[in-house]
């Protein structure tokens, strides 16, 4: 009867254990070990299952907890070893303001990312920075190409073109100097930590802009100096076109 636990008629008890973070991957297999020990005498079988759910996972695949873990952790298990989370790398940080910038929910979610992503660059720590999303792809050593760009061009922001792909048409390769709404991506940008004061705004709602672009065109507006890298260094996949299909391979 696998993945029944005891409680349900299992032959075993089945015990989750998460390490976790930091002094959680220390301390839990020693935890497992006392446990064992503890049971032995009694001749009680136990079955341990280990789970890589912590830091290393989330920056590594962009994922805490996957898809019906919490399910599966209530149905076929009896109990969780929790050791400890926690990692200088990874941090959370809960807005206490809730604001809708327009009346209108389409020009609201223009900018509907200004609060957090301002945050998240208030608290990056980098000498350059990059804003990504979650439907992005960077290629294999697009930062460091990037980085040599803006050493050679003594630039403060670096970027080169990206290829869009949608689910129901032929992708297409954007890609343009000076950068220009529609043919340039923050996601496939380097900007220098320098220019963090340059803020999404939340009035780009009431100019009918993508918050990404109001910006943009601000910077290009005080003379910030663009150098562009003529090759293809991200992926689009647009939430918006996937969202009702199966997810793009990768």
């Amino acid at each position: 009867m696998p993945n029944i636990p005891l409680r349900n008629g299992g032959p075993k008890a089945r015990i989750a254990v998460i390490p976790g973070d930091g002094i959680g991957r220390e301390v839990t297999p020693v935890a497992v070990q006392v446990i064992r020990a503890a049971t032995a005498k009694r001749n009680r079988p136990l079955e341990f299952v280990e789970f890589d759910w912590g830091a290393d996972k989330y920056l590594r695949e962009n994922v805490s907890l996957p898809e019906g873990a919490v399910e599966m952790l209530r149905d076929e298990f009896d109990a969780i070893l929790f050791g400890a989370l926690g990692d200088p790398r990874v941090s959370y940080a809960n807005l206490s303001q809730r604001i809708t910038a327009h009346t209108d929910p389409g020009k609201h979610w223009l900018v509907g990312s200004t609060m957090p992503r301002n945050e998240a660059t208030r608290r990056a720590r980098g000498r350059w920075l990059l804003h990504f999303d979650d439907d992005d792809h960077l290629r294999p050593d697009a930062v460091a190409s990037l980085l040599e760009v803006v050493r050679i061009e003594r630039a403060e922001v670096a970027y080169g073109g990206f290829e869009a792909h949608y689910p129901d048409r032929e992708r297409v390769t954007c890609m343009s100097f000076p950068p220009r709404p529609g043919y340039f991506s923050w996601a496939g940008a380097l900007m220098h930590g320098g220019l963090r004061f340059f803020e999404r705004e939340l009035f780009a709602a009431q100019l009918e802009l993508p918050g990404d672009v109001y910006m943009l065109e601000r910077m290009l507006r005080a003379g910030v100096r663009f150098a562009m890298l003529e090759e293809v260094l991200l992926d689009y996949f647009p939430s918006t076109h996937w969202e009702q299909t199966e997810p793009p391979p990768g």
